[in-house]
């Protein structure tokens, strides 16, 4: 197993945007002709090559699979009935909206080769009564489940809306890490995976710009295959109990042309 990290704790950097040529902000540039500050991961086109989990939500869920979650419309007053999955409120996004007891999920087959790396883009919902550890939870869950994100063995990344912000949760092992990161509905969340050999490292990110490295994990050890999103409530919200929606605006599955540039 290799372990070697040549990323900082912190990463002044950006990350990529959409496939292209490289571009640069000339005026950030230094002698190299480039700085690391001229990235931005909404904006900047960098070279790299799509290797297959990627899906931009342009009104299908392409290799996504819904579980136990309705095609639907959110509304953020009415509530939808259940668990609701949106494609066509915002374009070229997925809505995922889950009522008080309920979990909104979809994965895909999970395939990350040693190199490649995986980024996933989202917005953080808001759910009014969440007031404890666990009421509320967003984010990114690897799993070798079909039938939910916390079924048989599983890692989890997500921010916890009651009281703990960003956490690490290993289901087989029962470890678990947690950020003191601030918990701020409508903030942009980008939670990166990079593979290392059987190693994966876990990033996160609020700008696009600048990476925090979490967590670091064997990716074989429990041999998880499948990538799932999710947005849960627990069924003892307070309160009117409405529930944003979660937006998940893109998933990026790459390799870069050369050297990584961040």
């Amino acid at each position: 197993m290799r372990r070697h990290l040549l990323l900082a704790a912190i990463l002044a950097a950006g990350c990529t945007a959409q496939a292209g040529s490289m571009s640069v902000d000339g005026g950030n540039a230094g002698a190299s002709g480039l700085t690391l500050e001229s990235y931005q991961i909404e904006s900047t086109a960098l070279t790299y090559t799509d290797e297959g989990m990627s899906e931009e939500f342009s009104g299908s869920l392409g290799a996504f699979v819904a579980v136990g979650t309705s095609a639907g419309t959110v509304d953020m007053v009415t509530m939808p009935a259940g668990a609701t999955y949106d494609l066509t409120s915002i374009s070229g996004s997925l809505l995922l909206q889950a009522p008080e007891g309920t979990t909104a999920q979809v994965y895909q087959a999970l395939a990350l080769a040693d190199g490649e790396e995986l980024i996933v883009s989202m917005g953080i919902p808001y759910a009014m009564g969440a007031v404890a550890n666990n009421q509320t939870r967003v984010g990114v869950a690897f799993s070798d489940d079909a039938t939910g994100y916390d079924q048989g063995n599983w890692e989890h990344f997500l921010i916890d809306g009651g009281d703990s912000g960003l956490t690490y949760w290993d289901g087989v092992a029962s470890a678990v890490r947690i950020a003191d990161d601030i918990f701020m509905p409508g903030r942009d969340l980008y939670l990166r995976f990079i593979r290392d050999g059987d190693d994966v490292v876990f990033f996160f990110c609020h700008d696009g710009r600048n990476w925090g490295a979490f967590e670091q994990f064997d990716l074989t050890a429990h041999n998880e295959d499948k990538l799932y999103i999710f947005y849960q409530n627990v069924a003892t919200l307070t309160d009117n109990k409405l529930v944003s929606p979660l937006e998940v605006r893109w998933v990026r599955h790459l390799t870069y042309a050369g050297v990584r540039p961040f």
